[in-house]
């Protein structure tokens, strides 16, 4: 059951990254690991695979950044609700423990790839959690507490309502939380610098070579493209997220598929940017139907929201969107916006908690993974695959819960979207 692709072809992110474009694959070839997905977590993977020696090849239905790693927010969320008990639950805190210690190394890890391959990525670092009630604000107040007993969290600081109308342009904010490490980027541009560097040690990707089926067999895993060429490979990772579609049943019914949409004003004068941003963090409100909002390296304001409740037609999201960041920054209330872009991403019951695993000895898989994950689980897998599998099992031994539904209710959830939004856009 496909999910409907996003109706845009005004994406910022790919308005402002220079595109590179892989051929399509037109022989049978055989390698040491063939990868379905050229999002982050593919390219990643066939980067950390071939700096190993490893013949890696990767198969992109479209093109490489189309889904999710081109379309979301940019910011690291995994700290974004501080809450520890379902994975402490789940886990026990000895694993737990080493989750969250991963969960450092995956900014560092993340810094240090960037600098490597000189991906011009505008990465910078700095976040805020910012508490739309005092409720919010008295829970992010108790978890922070409770989970810095139990797993460290450098620098993290909390900010009052009078602080936070210092840091930023508004009064509506009961307080917040500042993680000045987190990192924030450009989604599109890393996706893409990764594919360069996976192709400089020799990785082959392709574009356009949607995966039909994959069958194992005594050579390992063999792979079938619409076009009907093949693929044979010892291992095969399955890395499409939300447009897995019916390659695997199984693993479309462990998260839920949700639909978020953003806009991209024109460039702000610099007055008004630092009007706005004290200091140049990515926010994100804690809010249930969260709105999420930073600067882009140009100045722009990137904004999104509206989750599953504003569908993705563009002429509904625009004015939406705009309302939205015009209520909460009225100083903007001149500023065109230029661009408006949506796109699916997977979300398991743990939120952020990243799917990983294989489905049998030749069979991984890596879904509902952010960006920071994404990066991290590509050295991962190969360190599993060259023999050290310690840090890999660290992921793969998450016991995520079935998803209520699966992609089902993701299109239930989409159709009601797309109803409210027009509603709401006729009434406005």
């Amino acid at each position: 059951m496909p999910l409907p692709e996003p109706r845009d072809s005004n994406c910022w992110y790919a308005a402002s990254s220079q595109a590179t474009a892989y051929p399509t694959l037109s022989q049978d070839l055989d390698c040491d690991v063939c990868i379905v997905g050229g999002g982050v977590t593919g390219v990643s993977a066939a980067l950390h695979l071939a700096e190993r020696g490893l013949r890696a090849v990767l198969l992109e239905a479209n093109q490489i950044g189309w889904a999710a790693s081109g379309r979301n927010g940019g910011m690291m969320t995994a700290y974004a609700d501080l809450d520890p008990a379902p994975l402490d639950k789940a886990l026990g805190s000895e694993h737990a423990s080493r989750y969250w210690q991963l969960a450092e190394r995956a900014q560092e890890n993340l810094h240090v790839l960037v600098a490597r391959y000189t991906i011009d990525c505008e990465l910078k670092s700095g976040a805020l959690t910012a508490a739309n009630t005092p409720r919010h604000f008295r829970q992010l107040s108790e978890r922070l507490a409770t989970f810095t007993r139990q797993h460290p969290l450098r620098d993290a600081r909390l900010l009052d309502a009078g602080e936070m109308r210092e840091q930023l342009g508004t009064d509506i904010y009961a307080g917040g939380l500042l993680l000045p490490r987190l990192p924030a980027l450009h989604p599109l541009k890393l996706t893409r610098g990764l594919a360069t560097a996976a192709t400089g040690h020799g990785a082959l990707l392709f574009e356009h070579s949607p995966v039909q089926r994959y069958q194992e067999d005594a050579l390992g895993v063999r792979v079938y493209c619409a076009n009907g060429r093949q693929v044979q490979a010892r291992h095969l990772l399955l890395a499409s997220n939300a447009y897995l579609g019916d390659l695997q049943p199984a693993l479309s019914k462990r998260f839920v598929a949700l639909y978020s949409s953003m806009i991209a004003t024109a460039p702000l004068p610099n007055a008004l940017a630092r009007a706005i941003f004290k200091q140049d963090v990515a926010v994100l409100e804690t809010q249930q139907q969260m709105r999420y909002y930073r600067l882009s390296g140009d100045g722009r304001m990137l904004f999104g929201g509206g989750g599953v409740m504003s569908g993705r037609d563009a002429h509904v999201v625009r004015p939406l969107l705009s309302r939205m960041l015009r209520g909460l920054f009225p100083q903007l209330a001149e500023v065109p916006v230029e661009h408006v872009w949506g796109g699916w991403f997977g979300m398991t019951l743990f939120g952020d908690t990243p799917d990983v695993g294989r489905l049998s000895t030749r069979v991984h898989y890596a879904q509902a993974i952010p960006v920071v994950w994404a990066v991290l689980h590509g050295r991962l897998l190969a360190d599993a695959l060259s023999g050290d599998s310690h840090d890999y099992e660290t992921l793969a031994g998450i016991d995520i819960p079935p998803g209520p539904g699966g992609q089902r209710l993701s299109l239930l959830l989409h159709q009601l979207g797309n109803l409210v939004g027009k509603v709401r856009s006729r009434l406005a």
